[in-house]
């Protein structure tokens, strides 16, 4: 009977140290959703939000990417843009935001497939978005990928996917 008490008290003990684990170790593809919400929430922004304001949300979203991160917007009726390192990416957003009348951006149909060393992670997803007052919808798929750079999941590539059209 003690012998059972004890291996029940392991037993429990062993089960808290594995639920404290993954209370401080979450698992990468909720980590990587967080990223991306933040990003749509640092991304959107109304036209009566003050530029200082604006301009703090762009510093913020530079966090989220590699320092040598590169961003590829390739779309057949523009011309195609390539972004290469956290500088640039951080100019052309400083650049974009005072001139828009608003901006809403969200990310829907996540779909997250780590490395096999879960130190990165290809993620497929759409944007979708609308710009101020326009009643048009923006929907477009992206790849990023992310890599876990000194202990952060950051973006080191986004680039656009061209989708077929009946």
């Amino acid at each position: 009977m003690k012998s059972l008490k004890r291996l029940f008290l392991f037993s429990i003990a062993i089960a808290g140290l594995l639920w404290v684990f993954g209370f401080f170790t979450p698992d990468p593809k909720i980590i990587i959703t967080r990223q991306l919400r933040k990003l749509t929430e640092l991304a959107s922004f109304t036209s009566s939000e003050p530029s200082f304001q604006r301009f703090g949300k762009v510093k913020q979203m530079g966090k989220l990417f590699s320092e040598d991160v590169i961003i590829v917007a390739d779309y057949a009726e523009l011309e195609n843009h390539t972004l290469k390192g956290r500088d640039e990416l951080m100019q052309a957003m400083m650049a974009a935001k005072p001139f828009g009348s608003g901006l809403s951006v969200e990310f829907i149909d996540i779909n997250i497939e780590l490395g096999s060393e879960k130190k990165s992670a290809l993620v497929d997803v759409t944007l979708k978005g609308r710009f101020g007052g326009d009643t048009e919808l923006i929907a477009q798929e992206l790849s990023i990928t992310f890599k876990r750079i000194k202990g952060e999941w950051l973006i080191t590539r986004a680039e656009t996917v061209h989708t077929l059209k009946p």
